[in-house]
């Protein structure tokens, strides 16, 4: 059984995760009687996609350029869809979080922006219309829950780079796991 369990995207707004417990039970009963139904005995495995990998990562990135284009207010990063594709391909929600330099804080007052990669395309979307602190140029913003199908879908479309992975152990110490592409890895595949 497959498709993956669900994932809270939607956490700022108080979206809870499944229950795993729960739904265990559920299916331990459902699947019981469907094997005494069926009179052999099966096994079942089920495949949790996304639930495993999800929240275990956060995407960097960086607030460039900040611009207004009639009533819509934009700010300009440095990642695209060809580093997270799946706010553009699928209109997918991430929660957004904002970290400026030297534990500034925020600010209580908010704005509603878009969030937009560096692709030069129409539908190069981190956020849409996004209710965010005031963000300034050189911000720090984490893409939440990116872990799933962030570098699993990550191209060098437009020879963008694909970013470096970091990982953060349980003792807090960090280790570099993948190295962010250089120019020369761009080309290595290509007959020049």
């Amino acid at each position: 059984m497959g498709g993956g369990f669900a994932v809270p995207y939607n956490k700022q707004d108080g979206e809870q995760p499944m229950n795993l417990q729960q739904l265990g039970q559920s299916l331990d009963k459902f699947l019981n009687a469907f094997v005494t139904e069926y009179g052999k005995n099966i096994t079942f495995i089920i495949e949790p996609g996304r639930y495993i990998a999800a929240e275990c990562g956060v995407l960097l990135g960086t607030v460039h350029a900040l611009k207004n284009c009639g009533q819509s207010r934009y700010a300009g990063t440095d990642m695209g869809f060809s580093v997270f594709a799946r706010p553009t391909l699928y209109d997918a929600h991430h929660d957004i979080e904002i970290y400026r330099k030297n534990d500034e804080p925020l600010g209580e007052t908010t704005e509603i922006i878009n969030l937009v990669g560096n692709q030069c395309e129409s539908g190069d979307y981190i956020a849409k219309e996004r209710r965010l602190p005031i963000l300034k140029e050189g911000d720090i913003f984490g893409i939440m829950d990116a872990g799933a199908y962030g570098y699993s879908m990550a191209s060098q479309y437009n020879h963008r780079s694909r970013p470096a992975e970091i990982l953060i152990k349980q003792d807090g110490s960090i280790k570099k796991i993948r190295k962010a592409d250089t120019y020369e890895d761009m080309l290595q595949n290509m007959m020049l």
